[in-house]
């Protein structure tokens, strides 16, 4: 007994060690089950994200072909003014020609 009739504490009991295993340590199924279902929405995402870059591809594709033959149709208008003018020229050429042959046959009445 320990002063004024208190019984001593008893000491506090050691742990018991923990169970020595050989081998991997056993996996609690619920951690299974979250393994299992985290690989599964892994997996969608990746699907997912493999169609969306898919889809992606597709549409710079298809913009990309849109601006080539917005292009083209800018290139073939170009094309376009470019022989008009060559004819107005053509015919400005023309015109400037007789101009200077109705001069030339002027000249010569106004010399004889």
């Amino acid at each position: 007994r320990t002063r004024r009739g208190q019984a001593a504490a008893a000491p506090a009991p050691t742990p018991a060690p923990p169970p020595v295993t050989v081998g991997p340590s056993p996996v609690p199924p619920s951690l299974v089950r979250v393994q299992a279902a985290a690989a599964t929405a892994l997996g969608a995402a990746a699907v997912k994200a493999k169609l969306m870059a898919d889809a992606e591809e597709h549409e710079v594709q298809r913009l990309v072909a849109h601006v080539v033959e917005l292009q083209m149709a800018k290139l073939e208008a170009k094309v376009q003014l470019f022989e008009e003018l060559e004819e107005v020229m053509r015919k400005e050429s023309e015109q400037v020609e007789r101009m200077r042959q109705e001069l030339f046959a002027d000249r010569v009445v106004l010399q004889a």
